[in-house]
């Protein structure tokens, strides 16, 4: 019996003991024990179920993340809320983690690893954690759009040349070229088995492709003007789409069969987003956002300052927005609508400075703006 053993050596000798290799780090956290179920949920459950059983040296057993949201009591001790407005006044402001040339739009990939970028013609592809350049991707003639990253780990890129480029991360490789299109591809969403396109221009239309081999499987042709942006909701199988005249049109993803037609927007919708219950959320260039319910009826109209170029919902409650003035703005549903506003450290140019949102890669908010890339913080 080792009486002058440490509690984390007794610990490691009864693992041993019972035939689990545990390797005892300084903080006294294993550095594996076999597989880290907490990996398969999000920080938000996490975080929850730590609000109720509060810090006990038990869950330091369970794994390393376990260990870490345990003891961050910043994380735990604060509402999204306040987090949020210590970011907006500037306590804890947002970190870069790429400067580069000016960025038309982002997205992340579903694992959260790497985030990619559409600069000028070409497409970059960097590390989420440190912006570190994994990949760049050159084969459009004009500058680009709209980009989908999916979970095969492949990257669609839509240009202003009409035509969308599918890349390989993983090799680096062009994989196809799709041809349709007869204007700008400004707005691209993928699932498992499709690749879901809108037509800028006079195109109007929305394409559905084959991921398997690029070939094209069906167009939707409801709208009557230029199609801006695309949304597509897996919950439902849906896609809602956004027209330059201010009309947004939902059709199923399956088989393009229309469902509804929904109108309150004075100007393009430019930005969507579906958040808890299916609701469906809307930003425009009329300096709005609007909310609608599942079945197509308007609930409320937000207004905002300047036009709203992206969206994105948590679970909290809290609404991001960003605009085209380099800032981004949040929302606190159901307490008042109170705001709190963030400006964006970049030098501002004479033109629009459009703020790209991006969904949650591990917690933590990304957006590119300008010339830079930033972290903007875990929610």
């Amino acid at each position: 019996m080792n009486q002058g053993g440490t509690e984390a050596e007794a610990g490691a000798g009864a693992d041993a003991a019972a035939g689990v290799t545990v390797d005892v780090t300084s903080t006294g956290a294993p550095a594996a024990l076999g597989h880290d179920f907490t990996a398969d949920l999000p920080d938000e459950l996490l975080i929850a179920i730590l609000s109720r059983v509060g810090f006990l040296d038990g869950c330091r057993c369970v794994c390393r993340r376990w260990h870490q949201l345990c003891s961050d009591r910043e994380l735990n001790g604060k509402s999204d809320w306040e987090r949020w407005t210590e970011i907006a006044r500037d306590r804890n402001p947002p970190r870069i983690i790429r400067q580069t040339n000016d960025i038309l739009v982002l997205v992340v990939s579903p694992n959260g690893e790497w985030l990619c970028g559409g600069i000028l013609n070409d497409v970059y592809v960097w590390r989420a954690h440190d912006g570190e350049q994994l990949r760049k991707f050159e084969a459009h003639r004009q500058a680009v759009r709209s980009l989908a990253a999916g979970s095969d780990g492949n990257v669609y890129s839509g240009s202003q040349d009409e035509t969308i480029c599918v890349w390989c991360v993983g090799s680096g490789q062009l994989l196809w070229r799709l041809e349709g299109h007869t204007s700008y591809v400004l707005g691209l969403a993928v699932n498992a088995t499709h690749l879901f396109s809108v037509g800028g221009g006079a195109d109007r239309t929305i394409r559905s492709w084959s991921t398997s081999d690029g070939a094209h499987v069906n167009t939707y042709t409801k709208h009557t003007e230029a199609v801006v942006s695309l949304l597509f909701d897996e919950v439902q199988n849906t896609l809602y789409s956004g027209s330059c005249r201010g009309v947004i049109e939902v059709c199923t993803a399956s088989s393009f069969t229309h469902l509804r037609t929904l109108k309150g927007h004075e100007a393009a919708v430019d930005a969507l987003a579906v958040g808890f219950r299916q609701t469906l959320f809307s930003g425009g260039r009329d300096h709005s956002i609007r909310v609608w319910s599942p079945d197509g009826a308007l609930q409320r109209t937000l207004s905002t300052d300047y036009t709203v170029q992206s969206l994105l919902v948590r679970p909290s409650g809290i609404l991001f927005y960003g605009t085209v003035t380099a800032s981004v703005g949040a929302i606190q549903q159901g307490s008042g609508g109170r705001r709190a506003v963030l400006a964006l450290p970049v030098a501002r140019s004479s033109g629009d400075d459009w703020t790209f949102l991006v969904r949650p890669s591990r917690g933590q908010i990304h957006c590119g703006c300008s010339n830079s890339v930033f972290a903007l913080g875990q929610f």
